[in-house]
């Protein structure tokens, strides 16, 4: 018997992947909410220094280093009066956060689409619930047509905030700003909702320019989920065709959790933005959970006016940034409490040959967070919003960064 030679596979296009990624990332760029630096820049003057966008940590070394004990002191004590002054302590202390609001409303989220709960750690949770709830109550989530309301998580990440926000505010658009790639997103559990994801940087996007399209029905039973990755827009007039775009949105809400240093800014940059406009969208609000202090940069900070007028360089701006890093110093040790406690806790913990034991560092860190936390909210103050920073959980064991920059503009 004649055995038949088998046919030869296909060739693989091994370079097919990498031509798609460079044709998306093409696409993403015509995108009409693509608008590189609109976000960048901060606010406010220079104060005679380059607008750097990248902190140089060498140069913030070599600077505390130079500085000397008693030079740390002098200004830490100035840091101290300047914090008092533009946040007071009592605002953060976690006892004054509002009570417990129970579990994150992303649990609704699984329900739209007839899952359970999606899957979100006890970590987090709790945090999205607290940042929701607090958000709610000062009026950020709030609009005169709730299908007017966009509601913009800044990065995003897997987006559970976002969709806790949405699930709040069931009849408002989503959209989800992430410059990574992530994995086990929330999109897979808003399927019915009207949700755009964008991967981009902060800086990059024109948050008034966002347009999400109207949820499209592929199958006769199951709708498919209303996202469209601005990687995935190579042929967004073939994809958009035949999903209509909702009515553009007339309000804005901008919210984060834990944005790193610069990306806090940016969001504030976005809503100073939006807040600025005479025509719809306008801000309808922000909270933004900040972190990361040290990653502040002196080119895109917001609070530079305020920062400035509170006696400050913008070479101080270096060493109080650098600080920052010191609020968490001996977190396990020295918590509960250890503002005042003489300096009992261990000396050493690095930072820096500042010749400051670690009490006198870790206060000096969070009066630094505060002053720089305080002069973001002074220049939202300087646009017509009316801005906090609170505590927005009560265990202070959840997250060592528990505050909540909110701004809405006054009733």
């Amino acid at each position: 018997m004649t055995v038949q030679p088998s046919a030869a596979p296909a060739a693989v296009d091994r370079h097919a992947p990498w031509r798609d990624r460079v044709a998306c990332k093409a696409a993403a760029a015509h995108a009409p909410h693509h608008a590189p630096g609109v976000n960048a820049g901060g606010a406010g003057p220079s104060g005679g220094a380059p607008l750097s966008r990248k902190p140089d940590a060498g140069a913030r070394r070599a600077a505390a280093a130079a500085l000397g004990a008693e030079g740390w002191r002098a200004l830490l004590a100035r840091v101290a009066a300047a914090a008092d002054a533009a946040l007071p302590a009592a605002d953060l202390d976690p006892a004054s956060a509002p009570p417990d609001p129970g579990p994150a409303p992303h649990h609704a989220a699984g329900a739209l689409v007839g899952r359970g709960p999606p899957p979100a750690s006890t970590k987090h949770d709790p945090q999205h619930a607290a940042i929701v709830a607090a958000a709610a109550a000062a009026g950020v989530l709030t609009s005169p047509d709730e299908r007017g309301l966009l509601i913009v998580e800044i990065g995003a990440g897997r987006g559970y905030l976002g969709a806790a926000a949405a699930c709040v505010r069931r009849s408002a658009a989503l959209a989800l700003i992430e410059r990574n790639t992530v994995r086990n997103k929330a999109d897979r559990h808003l399927r019915h909702r009207r949700l755009l994801r964008v991967r981009a940087d902060a800086a990059d996007v024109d948050v008034a320019a966002l347009r999400v399209p109207a949820p499209a029905v592929r199958a006769a039973k199951v709708p498919a989920p209303a996202v469209v990755e601005v990687e995935a827009e190579v042929a967004a007039a073939d994809t958009c065709s035949c999903t209509p775009s909702l009515p553009a949105h007339t309000h804005v809400a901008i919210v984060g959790k834990h944005l790193c240093g610069a990306a806090t800014d940016l969001a504030l940059v976005a809503a100073l933005r939006l807040a600025a406009r005479a025509d719809p969208p306008t801000l309808a609000g922000v909270a933004i959970a900040p972190c990361c202090h040290h990653a502040c940069c002196w080119g895109d900070y917001v609070g530079r006016r305020a920062f400035l007028e509170a006696g400050f360089s913008a070479q101080e701006f270096e060493l109080v940034a650098f600080a920052s890093t010191w609020a968490t110093a001996g977190h396990a040790a020295r918590r509960p409490a250890c503002r005042g406690d003489g300096g009992d806790a261990p000396a050493g913990g690095g930072n820096g040959p500042t010749g400051l034991p670690l009490a006198e560092r870790a206060d000096g860190g969070a009066d630094a967070k505060r002053l720089l936390d305080g002069c973001r909210a002074a220049a939202l103050r300087a646009a017509g919003l009316t801005a906090t920073v609170r505590a927005y959980v009560r265990d202070a064991g959840v997250t060592g960064e528990n505050r909540l920059l909110a701004a809405v503009w006054p009733v």
